[in-house]
């Protein structure tokens, strides 16, 4: 019977533990030294599981392996590190956004041997359980270049927080398609999917569309309007162009996002509204902040 393919890869200073050779009997072995070499390897040859060897590592080493991991869902990847890197917040959060599992040197051949192997059985069952592409919530993200998956695990990751989101990117790069798989990966997936483009409503509406308005608030409002941000109640206000938001309007969006409670046009009464807000924008709004 064929082994079972494993990546081995050997980084950080001073690593003075080798790998067991009870290993090689129980899997076909790939050696790296560095990520550039590890990178071809799983280019030329998928690997479902994956051993890093670390040793001691400085900040900028470990935040060029998260970087470099986040490149890499496809794996399941099984870490062996020193005692002491667990008191180190950039290594905890490494283990927990990236690894199946962890041991700490020395190693403990036959508890790594079956930490691989349960890694192996959870990538085989991930694989068989994948639905057809037309079948995913994020089905329009097409594509398995390296950048669409470092796209995929970032909104996986930011899914699973309640922080507004902001989406960067030149028009027609998937913005929405973006904040759609946000939500649909989010515990608010069952909730509404309000989109607001906020440079296609005119600037004398806008406060009235959003925030809706009470009856008699002024000539026309024949009847009480719930604006787009209450219809967002319970999911996701996406708010492509933000930038295109007229100045004006933004005190009260601020006080929205601060407080969680919004008050209609031509009311005092304060509203509680549970929404999740995502923001696209094409144009760097770095420049255009105002600090008082």
């Amino acid at each position: 019977m064929a082994l079972r393919r494993l990546l081995i890869i050997a980084l950080g200073k001073a690593l003075e533990c080798e790998v067991p050779g009870e290993l090689s009997s129980s899997w076909d072995l790939r050696l790296a030294d560095q990520l550039g070499g590890a990178q071809k390897l799983l280019n030329t040859q998928p690997t479902p599981v994956a051993l890093l060897l670390l040793g001691e590592m400085d900040d900028t080493e470990v935040n060029t392996l998260d970087q470099w991991l986040q490149t890499q869902p496809s794996t399941q990847w099984v870490a062996v590190l020193p005692v002491d890197a667990i008191k180190r917040l950039l290594c905890r959060d490494l283990i927990v956004q990236h690894f199946f599992d962890f041991h700490t040197w020395p190693i403990d051949t036959e508890r790594l041997n079956h930490t691989l192997g349960h890694a192996f059985g959870y990538a085989e069952l991930r694989s068989r359980s994948h639905r057809p592409a037309a079948q995913r919530q994020d089905m329009a993200l097409v594509g398995q270049s390296a950048a669409i998956q470092q796209l995929r695990h970032q909104i996986r990751k930011v899914a699973q927080v309640g922080a507004p989101v902001l989406i960067a990117g030149e028009s027609g790069s998937g913005k929405e398609l973006t904040a759609r798989a946000v939500h649909n990966h989010s515990s608010r997936a069952k909730g509404p999917f309000v989109a607001v483009n906020c440079g296609a409503i005119p600037a004398s509406l806008i406060q009235s569309e959003l925030f809706g308005y009470e009856r008699g608030a002024f000539t026309g409002a024949a009847r009480e309007k719930r604006g787009l941000i209450e219809s967002a109640g319970g999911g996701t206000l996406f708010l492509d162009e933000i930038g295109d938001l007229p100045i004006e309007l933004q005190a009260n969006l601020l006080r929205f996002l601060q407080e969680g409670h919004i008050n209609r046009v031509g009311s005092s009464q304060c509203i509680a509204v549970d929404v999740r807000v995502i923001a696209s924008s094409h144009i760097d709004l770095a420049p255009g902040i105002r600090i008082p």
